[in-house]
């Protein structure tokens, strides 16, 4: 699943780290629990995430198999401060299962969401943030088809300036919707690994597979800045 050099993966290391509002990672023993509880952010912003039933693997964080487990990660909350705001949500999967509706990272749960899913297509992974109150946005982005048990890079941006929300899969754009309109009041916890969706039927099946990296920008990242990224950390995954 990835690249073990002496005990030491490849990548990972030289991440842009201007305007990181919250980073979480299965390569920095600084970060990744060694199977505690407790997942630290190495933003410098001290925001600590807790696990349940979750396994670390050597370089990332292992969900069961199984659809009635209760493998999941809590993260603190974000005030995204909707729809007017920059914001970049990054993160490195391993999905083994890509049927059935649920999060993979989600802040909220239909209106007030933010993050990834997987929607209403199999083998798709669905991005975005949507508003809430009068004139809510839905702003969301479908991938196009995947394949399990492979690494992906996820990458969702929004740009104030330009009112726009962008989805990237390994680098490769997925899209564009627009964000407006609407407000934010979603006071909750991030979630990997539960059963919420941001449009549609409800979720009724839980994340199956690894997460390696979960990184939060307060900013609208460049492209250049999210490649740059995405290459530094591409070599731990074997992408």
């Amino acid at each position: 699943m990835g690249v073990d050099v002496g005990g030491v993966k490849v990548g990972g290391e030289n991440i842009i780290r201007e305007y990181l509002y919250r980073y979480y990672t299965a390569l920095d023993v600084n970060s990744h629990n060694n199977g505690s509880s407790t997942i630290q952010d190495i933003s410098g912003n001290n925001s600590d995430a807790t696990t349940q039933d979750i396994t670390w693997n050597n370089y990332y964080w292992g969900f069961s198999e199984f659809v009635d487990d209760t493998s999941q990660i809590d993260f603190p909350n974000a005030s995204l401060g909707l729809p007017n705001a920059d914001w970049t949500w990054e993160t490195w999967v391993y999905p083994t299962d890509l049927t059935g509706k649920g999060s993979i990272i989600m802040l909220g749960n239909f209106d007030d969401s933010a993050g990834f899913e997987r929607g209403d297509t199999t083998n798709t992974i669905r991005a975005g943030f949507r508003t809430d109150s009068t004139g809510e946005d839905v702003a969301l982005i479908t991938s196009s088809i995947l394949s399990i048990n492979n690494w992906y890079h996820l990458a969702l941006r929004l740009d104030q300036t330009t009112d726009q929300v962008e989805f990237w899969v390994n680098m490769v754009s997925q899209g564009t919707a627009t964000m407006n309109s609407g407000a934010w009041y979603e006071t909750g916890t991030i979630r990997a690994g539960a059963t919420r969706v941001l449009a549609g039927s409800s979720g009724t099946e839980r994340y199956k597979g690894g997460i390696a990296v979960f990184r939060i920008y307060n900013q609208a990242l460049t492209e250049d800045e999210l490649l740059y990224n995405f290459n530094s950390e591409r070599g731990a995954f074997g992408v």
